[in-house]
């Protein structure tokens, strides 16, 4: 069994971010932990389970709560499902937060995997965002959790950030590729309408890099991080050999997990989904009142499985089986495509399964599309 536990705490709202999420408040965020732990004793009866390959605490910002605070969710967790010894424990950490004792307790306290909020050290770049902490923070972060050479350790980043060059996003990329993490995750930044940063766009302060050059963005990351050995194993992530993240593929795999907390997301194979409510106050008055805060649930039709099921394979380099092209309505028409695509050099084939090549991977929602319409 799988467990994803969300905390929709922040210290300030992004500017980019359509998240649900709501300020820092102790007194709230204290309950917040009493009511998920209620939680998970209800799911823990109902669903049952068997002990744990995975825990991901993820956000919001997790490391809002003391290192010891995650660490009593995590023991109510081990002590109701069982934790495998070698079970992969991760937390998403924000600069701002955490510091080097915060970051030590918590790998003394069984987190194993820390994935760190870098998103640029360009201090421009981080102003722009809205971030919280500063490149000097990002820095010492870095520093300190990699220097424990224990734990995986992460960074995501993001590109195509208003007024960004490519020179620019190369000067973060070195500069992280030189600290030698774990992991990396790049993330094309997305602004979705409402939200602050769009707004100042739309009103002319500011300018996306357009299609190309995100584009450029994207193969220059992959090409860095191939030189440095990290493997690219999904649309957005890189590791290097050993250290990719199971929980993720797991869920990229369809093989189940269990999300608990505001707003999260369960599913459990074959069909079987469900999501909490997103409202706060809600949520709380459900769990005290001993009840589950479900917002929806729902089985999934043989279609949307098959659906879901070629959306999540072709984000891995594991890509999709082929056999998934015998069993729709246009297998030649299909098949006549991807070798186009081919051709191209956007999609590779073997006899047993096909994917996307990192020139794909960049149009991969174009490429799905098409594959499903075909």
């Amino acid at each position: 069994m799988r467990l994803y536990l969300h905390i929709p705490f922040c210290l300030r709202k992004c500017p980019y971010c359509d998240f649900v999420s709501f300020k820092a408040d102790r007194g709230i965020m204290r309950d917040y932990l009493q009511a998920l732990a209620r939680e998970m004793r209800i799911v823990r009866e109902l669903e049952g389970g068997g002990a744990l390959e995975s825990v991901y605490f993820g956000g919001g910002t997790p490391s809002l709560y003391r290192p010891r605070e995650l660490g009593w969710l995590l023991e109510e967790a081990a002590a109701l499902w069982g934790l495998r010894e070698d079970a992969e424990v991760s937390v998403e950490v924000n600069p701002a937060t955490w510091k080097g004792s915060e970051i030590r307790e918590a790998w003394d306290l069984g987190f194993n995997r820390m994935s760190l909020g870098v998103q640029s050290f360009r201090q421009r770049d981080l102003e722009v965002l809205g971030r919280p902490h500063g490149s000097i923070e990002a820095l010492e972060a870095a520093c300190a959790a990699l220097a424990l050479r224990g734990p995986t350790v992460g960074f995501d980043l993001i590109y195509g950030i208003p007024g960004q060059s490519i020179t620019d996003w190369e000067e973060t990329l070195s500069l992280a590729l030189r600290m030698k993490p774990h992991h990396l995750s790049f993330y094309l930044l997305t602004l979705d309408e409402g939200m602050p940063l769009k707004k100042s766009l739309d009103k002319g302060h500011h300018a996306l890099p357009d299609d190309e050059e995100a584009a450029a963005m994207y193969e220059a990351a992959c090409g860095l991080a191939a030189e440095h050995g990290y493997v690219h194993y999904e649309v957005s992530n890189f590791a290097l050999p050993g250290h990719f993240c199971s929980h993720n593929l797991a869920c990229w795999r369809r093989e189940g997990y269990l999300g608990l907390g505001l707003a999260a997301h369960s599913f459990l194979p074959p069909s079987r989904r469900w999501s909490n409510i997103d409202d706060l106050n809600a949520y709380m008055a459900s769990l005290g009142e001993g009840k589950l805060p479900l917002r929806r649930e729902e089985r999934l039709t043989p279609e949307e499985e098959r659906e879901e099921e070629a959306m999540l394979a072709l984000r891995t380099a594991e890509g999709l089986r082929r056999s998934f092209l015998l069993e729709g309505k246009g297998g030649d028409r299909q098949h006549n495509w991807l070798k186009w695509l081919e051709e191209e050099g956007m999609v590779w084939m073997k006899e047993d399964a096909f994917g996307l090549t990192e020139k794909g991977m960049f149009v991969s929602n174009d490429i799905l599309a098409t594959l499903l319409c075909c």
